[in-house]
């Protein structure tokens, strides 16, 4: 698996799109790599050689820590999707306050 940098500018509304399109073919390699070291873990245990059982058992464990290099990777896309938050903060109403000379609390 090769990444690519990318810094652009893209139109709010092609975001979720996008997402889903990389989600999609996220999910895609998962799935094939997750049945050809399933394979291979079966090819290993007909063997009954544990080398190649742990040499298959390693490729399942690589396979997971690429995807979860991914998943880290599309996490900055899925972030996007909030709305951000206002920079401002609400205070309450608090009872206490005294009213100032112009009526004013």
């Amino acid at each position: 698996m090769s990444n690519k940098t990318l810094n652009l500018t893209i139109n709010e509304e092609d975001l979720k799109p996008i997402l889903v399109t990389a989600l999609q073919a996220f999910l895609t390699r998962q799935m094939s790599a997750l049945e050809t070291c399933g394979k291979n873990i079966n090819s290993s245990l007909a063997t009954n050689n544990s080398q190649s059982i742990f040499e298959s058992l390693k490729e399942l464990l690589t396979s997971y820590n690429k995807a979860s290099e991914e998943v880290i990777n599309l996490s900055v896309l899925i972030d996007e999707l909030n709305p951000s938050s206002p920079d401002t903060e609400v205070v309450e109403n608090l009872p206490d306050l005294l009213e100032n000379s112009s009526g004013v609390y």
